[in-house]
């Protein structure tokens, strides 16, 4: 799975998800953590996604204007639109080599956030305005 729609999940308010470290995820019986699709509670203040996720979601944190600190596993392949909107708090991320898409505006008012990728540049999959807020971004990072 590289991608999930739009709105996939809208109004499916019977949805049961798996709870983990205070992140709500979807998935299968192979792998319960397949796709991240929000947080518990809007007033995160760090999160570590699940090793087996493989995406996270449209807005899955959009608004979590207390998140200061989030680790995303290599196991991440897409990140979704609006997904880290409004983080107002966060001031860097890392960005691991497996993305391969991120989605419009997922950084949008995120205006004190540098964007470490360790891509060397812009993969194909991104969109054009995964960057919207004009965030610095350093590309090729490696960790110490």
């Amino acid at each position: 799975m590289t991608s999930i729609g739009n709105g996939a999940f809208s109004d499916c308010d019977s949805l049961e998800y798996n709870i983990s470290d205070g992140l709500k995820y979807l998935g299968n019986s192979e792998n319960q953590y397949l796709y991240l699709a929000g947080v518990v509670d809007r007033n995160i203040t760090t999160a570590t996604i699940n090793n087996n996720c493989k995406v996270i979601g449209n807005s899955a944190f959009s608004w979590c204007e207390s998140l200061t600190s989030i680790v995303i596993p290599n196991s991440v392949t897409s990140i979704g639109n609006y997904a880290f909107r409004g983080c107002t708090s966060l001031t860097s991320i890392v960005i691991p080599n497996s993305v391969t898409s991120i989605g419009d505006y997922a950084f949008e008012y995120c205006y004190l956030l540098t964007i470490y990728c360790k891509a060397e540049s812009k993969p194909s999959g991104w969109s054009r305005y995964w960057n919207i807020s004009n965030c610095p971004v350093v590309w090729g990072y490696e960790e110490n």
